[in-house]
């Protein structure tokens, strides 16, 4: 449940952003978002997943590298499973 409601935070926080942009000449330039995984481990990996994937599609779309904050564990890669 909290993840739920930090990912939805985080979705309206990118969406206010890009609402009040002043920058007409690239409105995604102005846009920020945080993207959190509020859980770890290999049971729960698909949270991780979907924040890097997340920060793909961001990229993708415009928005700057430096304005995208990621906050999750760094637990997957040397996990035994």
């Amino acid at each position: 449940m909290k993840f739920v409601l930090l990912y939805l935070t985080a979705i309206i926080c990118l969406i206010k952003s890009e609402a009040i942009s002043t920058n007409d000449e690239n409105p995604k330039g102005n846009t920020w978002a945080v993207l959190i995984a509020g859980t770890k481990d290999w049971e729960n990996y698909r949270h991780q997943a979907d924040i890097c994937h997340s920060y793909h599609i961001l990229i993708e779309n415009g928005v700057k590298p430096e304005h995208i904050i990621v906050m999750m564990y760094d637990d997957i890669a040397f996990n035994k499973q």
